[in-house]
C-alpha cells in the first residue's frame, strides 16, 4: 500500500478497486478528507458490487459528516444501486434520514421502507421506529403502532425492539390505556438496555409527576440519574426542581 505522505500520487498510484478502497479508509482515519473522497470515488469504478457499493456508502457517510447533503444523497443513491443485500439496506436508510432532515417525508418513508422489508439484521429495526416515528407525527397512530411492532419483532436488536415497546407504551398512554402503559413502562425501565431504560425512566417520571405520584416520580428521575447517560441529567434536573423540595 503507498505511504500517506503524498495523498494524491498514492490515490493515483492504486491497482486496483480494492486498494483504493483500503486506501480510502485510511486516509479518513489519518482526517485528510478530500484524499480519502477521491480514493472512494476511484474504488466506485470496481465491477464488483460488494466494493463499489462499499465505497459509495463510505463516501456518503464522509460527505454527510461535511454536511454535502446532494452529495451525500448522490452516494447513498449509488449504494443502493448495486442491489447488494448488505449494502443496499445500510444505503436506502442513510438515504431516508437525508431525505426526512430535508423535510422530505413521503421519500424518507420510501426509503426507510426499503430497509425494512430487507429485514436487515443491522438496519431493519431502526427503520420500522424511524417510519412510525414519522408517521406518529402526521398522526397516523394506527400507522405508527403498526411500524413499532415491527420494530419489536427484531431480536438482532434489543434497542431497536426495546425503542419500539416503549414508543407503543407511549401511544397507548395518549390513547387513555396508562395503567397498561405505566406497566409497561416500569418493566422496560428495568429491562432495557441502558439508553432506552433511561429514556424510559425519564418519560415514566414525567408521567408519575402529572398524576401526582412525587416519589415515585422522584425514583423514575434518580434512576436516570444513576443510569450514567448525561444526556438527561439536565432534563432531570429540571424536572427535580419541578417537583420541589424532597
Amino acid at each position: 500500500m503507498p505511504a500517506l505522505t503524498d495523498d494524491s500520487a498514492a490515490v493515483d498510484a492504486t491497482s486496483t478497486p480494492r486498494a483504493s478502497l483500503e486506501l480510502g479508509q485510511q486516509l479518513k482515519a489519518a482526517g485528510k478528507l478530500a484524499a480519502a473522497r477521491a480514493a472512494f470515488e476511484k474504488a466506485m469504478q470496481s465491477t464488483n458490487g460488494f466494493e463499489r457499493g462499499t465505497a459509495a456508502l463510505l463516501l456518503a457517510e464522509l460527505l454527510n459528516e461535511q454536511q454535502d447533503f446532494p452529495a451525500a444523497a448522490h452516494a447513498y443513491e449509488a449504494a443502493l444501486a448495486t442491489g447488494h443485500h448488505e449494502i443496499a439496506p445500510a444505503a436506502a436508510f442513510g438515504l431516508g434520514r437525508l431525505r426526512r432532515d430535508a423535510g422530505d417525508l413521503d421519500g424518507a418513508l420510501a426509503a426507510y421502507n426499503l430497509t425494512l422489508d430487507s429485514e436487515h439484521l443491522r438496519f431493519g429495526g431502526d427503520a420500522a421506529n424511524a417510519i412510525g416515528d414519522l408517521l406518529a407525527k402526521r398522526g397516523d397512530r394506527a400507522g405508527a403502532r403498526a411500524a413499532y411492532e415491527r420494530a419489536t419483532a427484531f431480536r438482532s436488536d434489543p434497542l431497536a425492539a426495546a425503542r419500539g415497546r416503549f414508543r407503543i407504551a407511549e401511544i397507548d398512554y395518549k390513547e387513555g390505556k396508562r395503567d397498561a402503559a405505566l406497566r409497561v413502562l416500569k418493566d422496560l425501565a428495568q429491562t432495557a438496555p441502558r439508553p432506552v431504560a433511561a429514556a424510559v425512566a425519564f418519560a415514566l417520571g414525567k408521567h408519575l409527576a402529572q398524576q401526582g405520584k412525587v416519589e415515585e416520580a422522584r425514583a423514575a428521575f434518580q434512576q436516570v440519574l444513576e443510569s450514567g447517560e448525561r444526556f438527561w441529567v439536565d432534563p432531570v434536573n429540571r424536572a427535580l426542581r419541578e417537583l420541589g423540595p424532597h
